[in-house]
């Protein structure tokens, strides 16, 4: 339980820290918001790899969804793994143009919580106290 409060304190903390002080909150993310290392570049090496140990999980994946048809659910995550395996081995160059896309269209987040920041200020709190009031209330219990 320990995780519920210490995700109940962060939530509350960052939720004053955005509350109170916006600029902090700003400073705080351009010195965050620094790229540390560039995935594709890390990955490029080890495609062939990748592709096959995605093809093989998604085929395993296959099996046991055969055995237990209870667990049919698990069929997207093996057609999700199969898709991304057959561009790791085959369309390596329609996997970098996604992730062109991918990094074009990601939401800009900072933006729009340096814009509303009383708000989610407000949500912050709201959600760290509810976390922690729910960990204070199972606590007894464990």
């Amino acid at each position: 339980m320990t995780y519920l409060m210490l995700s109940g304190l962060i939530a509350f903390v960052f939720g004053i820290i955005v509350l109170v002080s916006p600029i902090f909150f700003k400073d705080f993310c351009a010195m965050v918001d620094k790229l540390v290392f560039e995935l594709d570049a890390l990955i490029k090496p080890y495609r062939i790899a990748i592709g096959l140990i995605l093809l093989i999980v998604s085929f395993w994946i296959f099996f046991v969804i055969r055995r237990y048809p209870e667990l049919w659910y698990l069929s997207a995550v093996a057609v999700i793994a199969l898709l991304i395996g057959v561009l790791y081995l085959f369309f390596p160059r329609w996997l970098d143009r996604l992730s062109e896309v991918a990094n074009i269209l990601v939401f800009p987040t900072k933006e729009y919580v340096m814009g509303a920041c009383k708000f989610v200020g407000v949500i912050m709190l709201a959600a760290g106290l509810y976390i922690l009031v729910i960990w204070y209330l199972l606590l007894p219990r464990l």
